[in-house]
């Protein structure tokens, strides 16, 4: 399992339903140039979201945010020399990779280390509980499967489709290939479901950390056989 510390999704991906403007809503592969507005829409999206709150607001050193951003960055620009990653209207919605080029991964690696202890230690708890879930769930045959990861969708164009098309980007190369799928999310499965996902496993973190005061952080498993059928 990638190691990554960040939550994989975006919590409100289900909202009022608007019709895209002409133009808009076609998945295309991501751009260098669209970098910036990319890892805005990660940090709107994301906004008041506990599972991604909870290292977040731990990382106390100075200047977290820019660090975060750069660190998304590196991480993309990896991805899309790959030709692995999508989004929709130029970084108002993504969905990236979750197994960078192993030079990438060790500079966005190097860079989470600038990160508080505190904020640190929370990352290496959230890691432990989800690879004991995966572990258990998926064995070794988790390195066959795709996993989702890094979808996004920025909140004044949420609701448009946009993380649907971007997951159907994912799903028909996974259906195409037959190789199963999953997904680690917080409390948007209800989303995941509508793509054929079922819930595998759950855990928490947070719930006995005095320094951390929303009380326990759910964390969700879901997995989706080749093929499903969704009812979306």
């Amino acid at each position: 399992m990638d190691k990554r510390w960040s939550a994989h999704e975006a919590t409100p991906l289900i909202g009022q339903h608007t019709k895209p403007r002409p133009g808009e809503g076609q998945v295309s592969p991501m751009k260098c140039s669209y970098l910036p507005r990319a890892t805005r829409t990660r940090v709107k999206a994301f906004e008041g979201d506990l599972t991604m709150e909870y290292i977040y607001s731990a990382d106390t050193h100075p200047f977290p945010e820019t660090r975060h951003r750069l660190r998304d960055a590196i991480m993309w620009a990896g991805a899309i020399f790959q030709s692995r990653m999508f989004t929709v209207d130029g970084g108002d919605a993504l969905i990236a990779p979750p197994k960078p080029l192993r030079l990438v991964k060790f500079v966005g690696d190097a860079l989470a280390r600038f990160m508080s202890p505190e904020a640190r230690k929370r990352r290496k708890e959230v890691d432990g509980v989800l690879q004991e879930i995966v572990k258990r769930e998926f064995g070794d045959r988790v390195e066959d499967m795709y996993e989702v990861q890094g979808l996004a969708v920025t909140p004044e164009k949420q609701g448009r489709g946009y993380a649907t098309a971007l997951m159907r980007t994912v799903l028909d190369k996974s259906d195409a290939e037959g190789k199963d799928s999953w997904v680690i999310t917080g409390r948007s499965h209800m989303f995941y479901a509508t793509l054929g996902y079922a819930i595998v496993g759950t855990g928490q973190t947070g719930g006995e950390n005095p320094m951390w005061p929303h009380g326990p952080v759910d964390w969700i498993v879901m997995h989706r056989p080749a093929g499903r059928v969704s009812s979306s």
